[in-house]
């Protein structure tokens, strides 16, 4: 994963497991305004040597993933 690039949340599931460690950051870009975001990567409630690729998830207070774009574009366009 490059920094900057984009990370839908179907394709973050399918990216993030491989060779990234726990404690990652990774920058994502928001799809609308085009603002990177720091993004932490962690594995909620999953042993690190039993990953469930269904189980990773990205978490970062201004990146809402089921929106598609970041908060302030969501309170912007009322995405």
């Amino acid at each position: 994963i490059e920094r900057g690039e984009d990370i839908r949340p179907f394709e973050a599931r399918n990216l993030l497991p491989d060779g990234l460690q726990l404690t990652d950051v990774v920058m994502v870009r928001c799809p609308v305004c085009r603002l990177e975001v720091d993004e932490r990567v962690f594995f909620p409630e999953v042993v690190p040597d039993m990953i469930d690729i269904n189980s990773v998830w990205l978490q970062a207070p201004n990146w809402q993933y089921d929106q598609g774009a970041c908060a302030s574009c969501l309170a912007t366009y009322g995405l």
